[in-house]
Formats: C-alpha cells, structure tokens, sequence
C-alpha cells in the first residue's frame, strides 16, 4: 500500500471498503454508518473521484521501475538487451584478436545465463526454492568452457586466458541483469571493457620497458645454447632457467625447443637482445612469450 500511494492511499482505501460495506448494509445499519461520517452518496463519489485521480496521477518512473524488477515481459526484453549488448561488446573485442571464443559465444552465454537467473526467480515465486542452485551451475559449468579456449602453443606460450575470463565474467554480468541487478551489470562491464580495451595499450608499453622475460627459441644443435649463453654474458646480461623439451628431435633432424629467462641490463631492450641472439648461427627461431 506505502508503495502505491503513502498514507493518504491507505485512508482512501479503507474507506472505499467502508463504502461496501455501507452497500450491503441494512438501512438501519446504514444510517449508523452516516451518522459516524461515512455515508452519503456525495462523500462516496468525493472519495472515489479522488482514489481515481490518485491512481492516474502515479509517478510513471515508479510505476516502470516496478514493471523492470519484476519478471514481466518488459523486464525479459531489458535484461536480455543489455546482456547481449555488454556481452557483444567484450566479445566484439576478442573477435578482432583472432580468439575461439568472440561475438556470438558471448552473447550467448551471457544471455543463457540471464535466462536461467530469471527462470530461477519465476521458480521461486510458484513454490520454494534456492535462488543461488541455478545461478552457481552456471558459473561452475563455465568452467568446462573457459578451459576449451585456454591452448598451449608450439613455442610453449599459453594463449586464450583473457578468453576464458571474459567468458566467465560475461556469464557473471548476465547473471546479474538476469536477477534484476542492472546497477551491478553495468558498473561491471564498464571496467571489464575497460580493461579489455583501455588496458591492454598499458599492458603492451609496459612489456616493452620490462627488463626480464621467458624466451622461447630453436636451433639446430644443442651446442648452439652455448653460444647464445656466451653472447648474453658477454654484454652484460643475466640468463637463467635454460629448459631443453626437444631434444630428441636432434637425432630426427629436427630443432632443438627449448626456454630460458633473460634478464637485460643498461639502456638494451629485450627486442634488441632477442634479435642480437636470434642472428646467431644455428639459431632458427627466437621469440619473447
């Protein structure tokens, strides 16, 4: 009642249930009622004319916020719009780096997990039920998904990782439109955008002023790492963790794999380092990870 009116709704309202009850009064009763003030046909039509007018007269901000929290259709169509819009946007973001997982994988996860949040809530309202159950399927069985993006390439670098957490994080965000949490949502894509766009050009300045990294390389004899160790002591650099994972694929005449940690000292950068050691002969291939 305080949310259709206030006070002034709640005195209306008892007394247009006075009002017929007065209706159905005997006329003894009736004139009972008149006498303590709710009688008379010109206070009755005051005191619906005025209930009317209350009603019309309703803020219509208010009366569309409660359409948005409860699971009306309206209030599908909205949720399921912004969570196919944050979703589309971020997954927008990965489609142009090339990713398994882009545009269409996350809308629709995002969007599948808006329906099973608001599944969830029309559940409860028919009977009992727990409102986190469903949701907390969802951002387990995310993981099974996140995982298949997550790829391990030839040269031993791991690639898909910010896929698989925007997966996630899409499920999450839909999640939330899906519960009726649109202040959440929104607040939580704005900085997961804004690190998926924004701070991925710090990420790259700051790999390019970083003086340590893992470097991956092949060559075509073991004997070449020595070489590259000499080179990289000799101006003054430090090189630790030398991993060898291929190197019985000398025998076969294939290259040597392998990885190590380089540490560079002075005004040199990694790039210049790596191309220093990449034109060493025997060396193929040599890449930061």
């Amino acid at each position: 009642l305080l949310q259709s009116g206030g006070k002034t709704s709640i005195m209306l309202r008892a007394l247009e249930v006075q009002h017929s009850l007065c209706a159905y009064a005997t006329q003894g009763t009736r004139n009972i009622l008149n006498s303590s003030g709710c009688g008379g046909e010109n206070v009755y039509s005051s005191l619906r004319s005025r209930l009317s007018r209350e009603r019309n007269e309703a803020n219509p901000m208010e009366m569309i916020s409660q359409q948005l929290a409860d699971i009306t259709v309206l209030s599908i169509v909205v949720r399921i719009l912004l969570s196919t819009f944050c979703a589309g946007t971020l997954g927008f973001e990965r489609e142009r780096h090339n990713q398994a997982a882009g545009f269409r994988t996350y809308i629709i996860v995002s969007d599948a997990s808006a329906l099973v949040m608001m599944t969830n809530i029309f559940v409860a309202g028919i009977g009992e039920t727990d409102l986190v159950r469903m949701s907390a399927s969802v951002i387990t069985g995310l993981g099974f998904l996140g995982a298949g993006t997550i790829l391990v390439t030839r040269n031993q670098e791991v690639r898909g990782l910010t896929t698989a957490a925007g997966l996630w994080a899409v499920a999450i965000i839909g999640t939330a439109f899906g519960a009726g949490f649109y202040a959440g949502g929104i607040i939580c894509y704005a900085f997961i955008f804004l690190a998926m766009q924004v701070l991925r050009r710090v990420d790259l300045r700051i790999r390019k002023t970083q003086r340590v990294s893992t470097v991956y390389f092949e060559m075509e004899k073991k004997s070449t790492v020595g070489q590259i160790i000499r080179q990289v002591k000799g101006r003054g650099h430090y090189i630790w963790d030398l991993n060898l994972f291929s190197e019985t694929q000398e025998k076969s005449g294939g290259p040597v794999c392998g990885t190590f940690t380089l540490w560079v000292n002075g005004k040199t950068t990694l790039d210049e380092e790596i191309q220093a050691l990449e034109a060493l002969d025997g060396v193929s291939y040599m890449t930061l990870m």
